[in-house]
């Protein structure tokens, strides 16, 4: 994670000519085997991932989100708010 890196240049904005400002830039690289399937999380604050084998629950916020991640893609299963535990 880097920003605003001269050399080389890496992690600046510039939305006009003659401005730039920092900002984050993440870079990842990795060497194995392929197909390669990459996830990212952006969450607004802390999240806890759960992954068992396809199935992902990602929590955060209050709300909690299931997908399938397999062979054939993304899948959302369910995404709301999260359900206090029965008593």
């Amino acid at each position: 994670m880097v920003a605003g890196r001269a050399g080389p240049p890496r992690g600046w904005l510039s939305r006009y000519y003659g401005e730039k400002r920092p900002v984050a830039s993440l870079a990842a690289s990795r060497r194995g085997p392929v197909p390669l399937r990459i996830v990212s999380l952006l969450s607004a604050g802390p999240a806890a991932v759960k992954v068992e084998a396809h199935l992902w629950t990602i929590s955060a916020a209050g709300r909690e989100t299931r997908i399938r991640l397999g062979d054939g893609g993304l899948a959302v299963l369910e995404a709301g708010p999260v359900e206090p535990p029965r008593t």
